[in-house]
């Protein structure tokens, strides 16, 4: 029961950071970073929080690999979405 509360609360935590990562994108990153502390697995954390960094140019393939490895390990390759892997590719 506990791991479901865990699971559900980062969820929540999530869609509110997804809401707010456009607008604050520095208040969305802090809110991602401690969904994933308190998540590690939480795979939409992981993407959102590249997305942001993204949009706010900063230093964001480390966060897409984390992502990506992330989604191997739980064998859902087939679900990452291609501007991931064209993000990840070498300027």
């Amino acid at each position: 029961m506990m791991l479901k509360q865990q699971s559900e609360n980062s969820l929540m935590l999530h869609d509110l950071a997804r809401w707010i990562h456009l607008l604050y994108p520095k208040k969305a990153t802090m809110l991602l970073e401690q969904i994933i502390a308190y998540d590690p697995e939480n795979t939409a954390a992981h993407l959102t929080l590249a997305d942001t960094m993204f949009i706010s140019n900063n230093y964001y393939q480390q966060d897409y690999q984390n992502y990506v490895d992330l989604m191997k390990k739980h064998k859902r390759e087939s679900e990452i979405p291609s501007y991931v892997f064209e993000r990840l590719k070498p300027k």
